[in-house]
């Protein structure tokens, strides 16, 4: 049966702690196993007798003797680091415990530190790189307790909240005091103060807050309450200096909001034009026919009738622009089309061939259709039928006639059938890019027979689409490109 002095020299044998025993000359009587482990040691025979000078450096016995056992001799024990020494002569860290005993000598324990020595080294190392990160980030970083005390700040906030002193003095402080020095920067300071002090309170991210300054400078300010598992530890507060991307949103704002203004006067004017005009028009034409009608057969009057002829000619006209002008207007307010499934395939070819049947039996068009059979898109076929109308009729006007229009589609990567139409402009045409797709801007500005409302009409039914309408005037081709999306 194991004796009592036997189980306890067991227990002490299998602690993780080293522990040792030595007499009242300081010479070693008991090592466990985890003590002779510690310092590379594997036999106890080989350090009993032996005195504890064994595993310290002279430096470190000389501070033991002066600092640890006068503090023994009067309290009974002493406890501290010291800088160990194993056998291999490596130095090792160590928290040791010495207590003396009441028949002499003393117990040691002891363990080894070196790995919270090199976690502390590495935590240290990566608090220094996050302090660097902080402090050379291009945005104002703040980090602060529960309590509001401030603990890591960067010059760069400082620079932004216009601080009156160095960051490093800031830290450490109450929050509420740093945001006293810098609220009058604010354009409102009372609502600066009250916006912080809101976000705090109700604990709840919140980004790009917009902060304006007195100096013109805007910052966009990002709210974050910092938690470890449920429990709340700081606050984080990043800003954010995006002046430049507010000052480009207001101009932006503002070519939209006169683009619209542009467009909805436009609109008044194409209104007013094809509702004013219409009526007159159409009675001068039937009067006028109605009095060529009585000269029929008059050989006397027969330059009046050619002069006739010319004023419905040019009436014609006249109205055949207002009629324009009237399905400009009613595209530009529709917003109710009928999307239905269209074969996209060979879609081009047979158009012309039932609309442009002249032009393509004389081989003025080269149709390549790359779009696979079955291929499909969602069109409203009425609209589209404009568009094709529009686009060729424009390929006509402005190329000459010995000039091959070049009519391809094919099906994009992104999913899209794309149709493209390519002509040679003729000599002195040179039209804006910018402006192609705009009302009342004509491409070749001599042409008396448009008004500049086709490209316009096809860029509207196209946004009516969600499809795109791209031009491209380079090396004197007049090159327009629509894409619809493929129905799947």
């Amino acid at each position: 049966m194991t004796s009592i002095n036997e189980t306890k020299h067991l227990a002490l044998d299998l602690a993780e702690e080293g522990i040792a025993l030595l007499d009242a000359q300081g010479a070693y009587t008991y090592l466990n196993r985890a003590h002779l482990e510690l310092f590379g040691y594997t036999a106890e025979a080989e350090l009993l007798g032996r005195k504890w000078h064994v595993f310290y450096g002279e430096d470190e016995i000389a501070r033991l003797e002066q600092e640890a056992f006068p503090v023994i001799a009067s309290q009974g024990s002493w406890r501290g680091e010291t800088l160990g020494r194993k056998r291999d002569g490596s130095v090792i860290h160590q928290l040791v415990s010495l207590t003396s005993l009441p028949e002499g000598g003393m117990m040691c324990i002891t363990y080894c530190t070196d790995w919270e020595k090199e976690m502390l080294l590495q935590l240290r190392q990566r608090t220094n790189r996050m302090d660097s990160l902080v402090h050379h980030i291009s945005d104002g970083i703040m980090m602060e307790t529960v309590d509001r005390v401030i603990v890591s700040i960067n010059s760069t906030l400082g620079e932004m909240a216009g601080l009156p002193l160095p960051v490093a003095e800031v830290v450490g402080t109450n929050c509420l005091e740093a945001l006293q020095l810098v609220k009058e920067q604010a354009l409102d300071p009372g609502a600066f103060i009250t916006a912080i002090e809101k976000r705090v309170s109700d604990g709840v991210a919140v980004f790009d807050e917009l902060v304006e300054l007195k100096n013109g400078k805007v910052l966009s300010r990002d709210f974050i309450p910092v938690k470890n598992g449920e429990e709340l530890e700081g606050f984080l507060w990043v800003y954010h200096d995006v002046t430049e991307q507010e000052r480009v949103k207001h101009e932006l704002e503002a070519v939209v909001k006169r683009e619209r203004e542009l467009n909805k006067l436009q609109g008044q004017f194409l209104h007013m034009i094809s509702h004013e005009f219409k009526k007159p028009i159409l009675n001068t034409l039937r009067g006028t026919s109605i009095l060529k009608s009585t000269l029929a057969g008059d050989a006397h009057n027969a330059p009046l009738a050619q002069s006739l002829d010319y004023i419905i000619q040019e009436m014609e006209r006249l109205n055949s622009n207002v009629n324009r002008m009237v399905s400009y207007q009613s595209i530009l307010t529709s917003r109710n089309i009928v999307l239905r499934p269209v074969r996209a395939a060979h879609l081009i070819t047979n158009y012309l061939n039932y609309n442009y049947g002249m032009f393509t039996d004389s081989l003025k068009f080269e149709v390549k259709d790359d779009v696979p059979p079955k291929t499909e898109v969602l069109a409203d076929m009425e609209m589209l039928d404009l568009v094709l109308a529009n686009l060729i009729d424009n390929a006509l006007k402005y190329s000459d006639f010995h000039q091959r229009v070049v009519v391809s589609s094919r099906l994009t990567e992104c999913g899209k059938v794309q149709w493209e139409f390519v002509n040679p402009m003729r000599e002195g045409q040179s039209p804006q890019q910018s402006m192609l797709g705009r009302a009342l801007y004509r491409a070749n500005s001599s042409d008396d027979n448009g008004l500049g409302l086709g490209l316009a009409i096809v860029y509207h039914i196209l946004e009516l689409h969600g499809g795109q309408l791209t031009f491209d005037t380079r090396d004197g081709l007049f090159v327009v490109r629509l894409a619809l999306r493929v129905n799947v």
